[in-house]
């Protein structure tokens, strides 16, 4: 980890355990180290990338929808396939797939935005388009009408402010302001 991300590690860590006490030391570890490393490397605000896994599966890596998604992100299948993972239920494989694509749909609808620039509006379309698909996304220009995206949407913001106010301290970010404080522009 970079000096931000050891500086940071055990808030990290103490709250992920705080969601699933579950976890092993081990495991624990290589989640925490993971979601700040890929945060970190594909600048993404990590306090967002724990909204999200907290939406896709309370921090449980042995999670499978009855869709077929796999593990902390809920990996589907063919993005397995894709980001080359061999085993989805493996915590820095899942984390690194996860955070990659939650790169690339930020990176679709944050178009001719900075990073630090992202709307509200922009990250609510990419986490739409992690859940349900950017074909639905667009289909129906927006959140798609289905209870599941809009329940994951709604969850993982409001997992994103409770988030933000635990670690709302200079001194707890290695990304600073990534994600949705400031409007475009």
């Amino acid at each position: 980890l970079s000096p931000g991300g050891q500086r940071v590690y055990a808030a990290y860590r103490n709250y992920i355990y705080g969601c699933n006490k579950r976890l092993n030391a081990k495991t624990l570890d290589e989640i925490t180290v993971s979601l700040l490393f890929y945060s970190e490397k594909h600048k993404i605000d990590p306090r967002l990338v724990v909204a999200m896994i907290i939406a896709e599966s309370d921090f449980n890596p042995k999670e499978t929808s009855n869709k077929g998604a796999m593990g902390l992100g809920q990996i589907m299948p063919d993005e397995a396939r894709d980001h080359h993972i061999s085993n989805p239920y493996d915590p820095i494989e899942n984390v690194r797939a996860s955070v990659n694509l939650l790169r690339m749909k930020l990176d679709l609808y944050g178009t001719g935005s900075s990073p630090a620039r992202l709307t509200k509006e922009q990250i609510i379309l990419a986490l739409a388009a992690y859940n349900a698909g950017e074909r639905a996304v667009e289909r129906f220009r927006g959140i798609p009408p289905y209870d599941e995206t809009r329940n994951y949407v709604q969850r993982a913001l409001e997992n994103l402010q409770v988030y933000r106010a635990a670690f709302d301290s200079p001194a707890l970010r290695i990304v600073s302001d990534m994600v949705g404080d400031k409007p475009a522009g």
